[in-house]
């Protein structure tokens, strides 16, 4: 594990923008298939409005984590907003008689519970919000998602571990950063 980690630290900005390019695509895939699914309805119902607003909520908030790393250059809120992103991703759970709650987008590796047995699911390339208040036929469903833990331990190790920023920090917005020389001091 201290190689991985040495590994992560010495490659923090590309593995920062890989966790804000996920955040991004997963967020915009999720409201892609959100307004796919709303137009195709006839009627929307109440219900319907109730489980679509924290997954609107939880898409915005993983679109501006994104904002906030690749435009703003906002290395604290960013990490803020993932990690509030990541652990609503953490955990899967279904308490019968009709509670569900689900949301994950990318690579899905999951273990747990299902009833009485130990469970491991796995799915790639794919996005699910699921809450729902009423009646299923599953049993108590306790799952963990280890992608968004192990991206949580990664942000986690590169935020304790900061480092000086050099000249190119943020240049994406406000181009290279000049040092003063003694003359101009």
């Amino acid at each position: 594990m201290k190689r991985f980690k040495r590994f992560v630290l010495n490659k923090r900005k590309g593995w920062l923008m890989g966790i804000a390019i996920y955040q991004l695509l997963g967020a915009i895939v999720l409201l892609i298939l959100m307004v796919t699914i709303l137009s195709a309805q006839p009627e929307i119902s109440g219900g319907v409005i109730f489980a679509v607003i924290p997954m609107i909520a939880l898409s915005l908030v993983s679109i501006m984590a994104g904002i906030f790393y690749f435009i703003k250059g906002k290395e604290l809120k960013f990490y803020t907003l993932s990690k509030l992103n990541l652990c609503a991703q953490l955990l899967q759970l279904t308490i019968p008689p009709g509670f569900t709650f689900i949301y994950y987008y990318g690579p899905y590796f999951a273990l747990g519970i299902n009833g009485h047995t130990l469970a491991i699911r796995f799915e790639t390339l794919t996005a699910n919000f699921n809450f729902s208040i009423g009646g299923q036929e599953e049993g108590l469903v306790v799952l963990f998602n280890c992608v968004p833990l192990l991206i949580l331990i990664i942000l986690r190790w590169i935020e304790r571990n900061k480092t000086a920023p050099t000249g190119f920090d943020n240049s994406f917005v406000d181009g290279p950063r000049q040092e003063a020389t003694p003359q101009e001091v």
